[in-house]
């Protein structure tokens, strides 16, 4: 699917505004060290183009904390529709969080939270 340039800047200001509360000012070793790979916005814009369409259901079976989600939800998809698997579950909590405010921000129903699974993928 291609996206609006208008979605593809919102996805990228989410992204890095995200990041910059998350990780503020870690170093991408710092975060290595602590298993944190982060997925650039501009990533998330080329998974989710890549995508047919997001009118269905959507899983990413190992979402950390939520980038490719948030996307999907920012992209337009259904927050019922949005599913994410995640190992940490400290993760989970803040993936959790962070798709309630994407909804928030767009005016959408909140994930519920059973949608965020913690399991081994």
């Amino acid at each position: 699917m291609k996206l609006t340039e208008e979605v593809k800047t919102l996805i990228i200001k989410e992204n890095n505004e995200f990041r910059a509360h998350q990780y503020g000012e870690l170093s991408k070793a710092e975060r290595k060290q602590l298993g944190a790979i982060y997925t650039p916005g501009e990533v998330v814009i080329q998974m989710i183009e890549k995508i047919e369409s997001i009118d269905g259901n959507i899983l990413d079976p190992t979402c950390g904390s939520g980038n490719l989600l948030a996307g999907c939800l920012i992209a337009g998809a259904d927050p019922y529709n949005v599913y994410g698997n995640e190992f940490v579950p400290e993760m989970v909590e803040l993936c959790r969080k962070r798709l309630k405010a994407v909804c928030d921000m767009l005016g959408k129903p909140h994930i519920r939270d059973w949608q965020i699974h913690n399991g081994n993928a």
